[in-house]
C-alpha cells in the first residue's frame, strides 16, 4: 500500500523518498499513465512537492529531457544519466523501478548498519567517559603518565597524517567529475570492490538498453556524450572515443579501464546479433547487481565484531591508563 509522505525537504529529497518517488512513478507509468499525468497524481501523494512537481511538468512540456527536469530531486548524476538513456531508448518503467530498489537498498542497509552500531558506539561512549573521569579525578591522586619524546612525536604526526587525509578527500571530491570518483572509490580498502560491481552493474545495463535500440558503437557514443555532463556515461564516453581516435583498439581500452568488465569482450567475441548481446549484457548486470548485494550483506556482517575489537582496544586503554601511573609508582618506592 502507498503511503502519503508529508515529510519532504524542500530543496532535496532523501534516498528513501527519492525511491518512493521512482518507484511510484514507475507503478502509475506501469498502469498506463502518461508522464505529465503520473506527475500530475503524484502531487497527491506528495502534497509537499506540489511546487516541484509543477515546475517539472512545466519543463517537460517546454521540451527539457527527463534527466533535466529530475536534477532538483538531487539524484546522482550517474542515476540521472541512466533514466536518459531509457527515456530515450526504452525500458524507463524498469529503469525507474531497478533505481528505486537500489536506493531503497542503500537506505536499508545504512539503517542495518546504524542498528548495528549502536551497542559498540554506547560502548565506546562510556568507555571515553570513563577515560576522561580517570584522567581529571584521579590525576592528582596517581602519578602522570609521561611517554617518551618519539612516541609523541608520532602520535602528533599520525594525527596530523589522519587529518591531511580528509582535508585532501574533501577537496578531491569537490573538484572532480563521476568518472575520477569513480576510480577513487574502486581503490578504497574493504568496499572498492562493492562500488566496482555496481559500477559494472550501471555501464553493463545502459549498453545493453543502448544495443536493443540497434545502435553502433558510434551512436552509443555520441549518444552518451550528450548525456549528463559530469556524469559516469558521459565522462566514460569521452575517455573511450579519445582512446579509439588515438589508436586503440576497443578490446585494449576494455582491458585497461577497470569500470569497464572483462565480460564485455567476451560478448564481443561471440559476435552475436546486437539484440542478443544486449541480452547477454543485460544478464550480466543483473548478475553484478547480485554479487553486489551478497558484498554488502558481508561488509554489513563484519562491521559489528570490527567495532567491539576497537571496544576491546578501548578497554585495554583504560586498564594501562591506571595500572601503568600505578607500576610507575610502586618504581619509586
Amino acid at each position: 500500500m502507498i503511503k502519503l509522505i508529508n515529510n519532504f525537504t524542500p530543496v532535496k529529497l532523501s534516498s528513501q523518498q527519492q525511491s518512493f518517488f521512482l518507484y511510484t512513478l514507475a507503478q502509475l507509468l506501469k498502469n498506463g499513465f502518461s508522464l505529465e499525468m503520473a506527475l500530475e497524481s503524484l502531487k497527491l501523494l506528495l502534497p509537499r512537492q506540489q511546487t516541484k512537481l509543477q515546475f517539472m511538468i512545466e519543463q517537460l512540456q517546454r521540451g527539457f529531457s527527463l534527466a533535466i527536469a529530475f536534477e532538483q530531486l538531487g539524484l546522482s548524476k550517474t542515476i540521472l544519466s541512466q533514466l536518459a538513456i531509457a527515456e530515450v531508448h526504452g525500458d524507463l518503467i524498469k529503469c525507474l523501478q531497478e533505481n528505486a530498489n537500489t536506493l531503497k537498498m542503500r537506505h536499508q542497509n545504512w539503517q542495518k548498519v546504524l542498528n548495528l552500531l549502536a551497542y559498540p558506539c554506547f560502548l565506546l561512549f562510556c568507555l571515553a567517559s570513563l577515560l576522561v573521569f580517570l584522567k581529571l579525578e584521579l590525576a592528582q591522586q596517581l602519578p602522570p603518565l609521561r611517554l617518551a619524546a618519539p612516541y609523541r612525536v608520532g602520535i602528533c604526526l599520525f594525527s596530523l597524517v589522519i587529518i591531511g587525509v580528509i582535508l585532501v578527500e574533501v577537496w578531491f571530491w569537490q573538484r572532480v567529475d563521476d568518472l575520477h570518483k569513480a576510480l577513487h572509490q574502486i581503490k578504497w580498502p574493504f568496499i572498492g570492490r562493492i562500488y566496482q560491481n555496481y559500477y559494472y552493474y550501471v555501464v553493463l545495463s545502459g549498453l545493453a538498453t543502448f544495443l536493443k535500440s540497434g545502435l553502433s558503437l558510434q551512436d552509443i557514443l555520441t549518444a552518451s556524450q550528450q548525456l549528463t555532463k559530469g556524469s559516469l556515461q558521459q565522462c566514460l564516453a569521452q575517455q573511450v572515443k579519445e582512446k579509439i581516435l588515438a589508436g586503440q583498439s576497443l578490446k585494449q581500452i576494455i582491458n585497461s579501464q577497470p569500470l569497464l568488465a572483462n565480460e564485455i569482450n567476451l560478448a564481443i567475441n561471440l559476435g552475436h546479433e546486437r539484440f542478443q548481446m544486449a541480452v547477454e549484457l543485460a544478464t550480466l548486470a543483473q548478475l553484478k547487481h547480485e554479487q553486489l548485494q551478497k558484498q554488502l550483506r558481508r561488509l554489513i556482517n563484519q562491521i559489528q565484531p570490527f567495532f567491539f575489537l576497537i571496544v576491546a582496544g578501548m578497554i585495554l586503554l583504560t586498564y594501562l591508563s591506571i595500572l601503568l601511573p600505578i607500576y610507575s609508582m610502586m618504581k619509586g618506592f
